[in-house]
């Protein structure tokens, strides 16, 4: 058995690359082979398809290829199939050289003199080395649930409290260099220059940003008119801006995570900057749940409406949006939103798309899902002429009487 290749998010049609046969393909497995013949490889299959493991017949692990720096690197995805322990693809085998980059970031910037004019790149959320980390300090910090309780001060209290708790960046406790905000950038960075910390994490949530070709500008809005604005220089700074689309971002609010560092290798004279930025939208500033696109925040709308009008009469109701997907009798599924609990669990699915590869992988997931509970689709695409803002109060309103029905207080 070797590697195989699938085409980039269809992993029912195995392609062959010419170029590319299975001994090359195998090689990507072996440590000894030359860096030229595996970048030749990967470069070959670089932004089209995605490769299959071998190591496990049962649930196959599947890889993308990004390109970082102009070499190219395997990144697996998450979601997406289990190494067996010892393969060498593995997240936890997976070697930090020129070909494979695992989960982990990779501090190779150069001086600043031979930075690319423009580092700003979009990216899908599996593909950012750093999103692996944002999941997990969010889902410890609770974000998953969507509650009329939670707050912009209540997030930022679990984040830096159940979030951090023994997470780790580049070896250092994200509770000693983990912060929230940019108001106090220039107290962060004069403490960089000072040698009291090496390297610090930012985090907050922005509500927009304005690209003018030099810099992305972020503002985060206290009011109409007042707002604390912050700006990551292209030249300087690699920002990931996480999305579906290849393209496109759908609207703020943003979390906004940073590494802030000394980023020049003059050992003369210090150069402190974000070394990289990544950005992802979430659902609100009180609701720090990560969305894909703008029909899943206005599902959360809705749900929160609905939410609160039962809890004002007695009902209890719990609504998650989960980070990770979850196995099934029928398999791993992903639901876009989970209403309730066992047995009246009822599982909520926001359509994207309409393109038919996007919606032939949906069907498949809603079938894995209906293992579990009763799947309401709320597709924007497909309203014929309702009115969305209906639509969706049917489907939001719908999930939670039937989860709710045996929860009352």
């Amino acid at each position: 058995m070797t590697l195989k290749v699938v085409e980039k998010g269809n992993l029912d049609i195995n392609v062959h690359i010419a170029g590319v046969n299975d001994v090359a393909l195998s090689s990507l497995k072996n440590p000894s082979l030359d860096v030229k013949t595996k970048q030749k490889n990967l470069a070959l299959l670089h932004g089209k398809y995605w490769i299959g493991c071998d190591c496990n017949n049962e649930s196959t692990p599947y890889l993308t290829i990004r390109k970082s720096n102009n070499s190219y690197h395997l990144v697996n995805l998450n979601g997406h199939g289990h190494h067996i322990k010892n393969c060498s693809l593995s997240t936890e085998n997976i070697k930090r050289d020129a070909v494979i980059i695992g989960h982990v970031i990779k501090d190779n910037y150069i001086s600043t003199d031979h930075r690319p004019h423009d580092m700003k790149r979009h990216l899908p959320y599996e593909e950012c080395a750093v999103y692996p980390l944002i999941k997990k300090i969010m889902s410890k910090a609770g974000f998953e649930s969507i509650s009329v309780d939670n707050s912009y001060h209540t997030n930022e209290l679990n984040l830096l409290d159940a979030g951090i708790e023994g997470v780790s960046f580049n070896s250092h406790p994200l509770s000693e260099i983990l912060n929230v905000g940019y108001g106090h950038f220039k107290k962060h960075k004069q403490s960089i220059l000072l040698g009291e910390h090496k390297e610090l994490i930012i985090v907050d949530v922005m509500d927009e940003y304005v690209d003018d070709g030099k810099c992305l500008t972020f503002k985060k809005y206290y009011s109409k008119s007042f707002f604390d604005s912050f700006k990551f220089f292209k030249s300087f700074t690699q920002i990931d801006l996480l999305s579906t689309s290849p393209s496109k971002m759908c609207k703020g609010p943003y979390l906004v995570i940073s590494n802030l560092k000394d980023i020049s290798l003059n050992a003369n004279k210090k150069f402190i900057a974000p070394s990289f930025v990544a950005v992802i939208p979430v659902a609100s500033k009180s609701q720090w749940c990560l969305i894909k696109n703008d029909y899943e925040r206005q599902m959360i709308a809705q749900l929160l409406k609905s939410l609160e009008w039962y809890q004002k009469r007695q009902y209890a109701c719990t609504v998650t949006k989960p980070f990770e997907s979850i196995n099934t009798p029928l398999g791993h599924c992903h639901p876009d939103f989970i209403i309730g609990s066992v047995p009246n669990r009822q599982i909520i699915e926001v359509m994207g798309g309409e393109e038919r590869a996007y919606e032939g992988q949906k069907l498949t997931s809603h079938i894995i899902m209906s293992s579990i509970g009763k799947v309401y689709v709320y597709d924007p695409f497909k309203a014929n002429g309702k009115d969305l803002k209906k639509h969706c109060f049917d489907i939001s309103t719908k999930a939670i009487t039937m989860a709710k029905s045996k929860n009352k207080q």
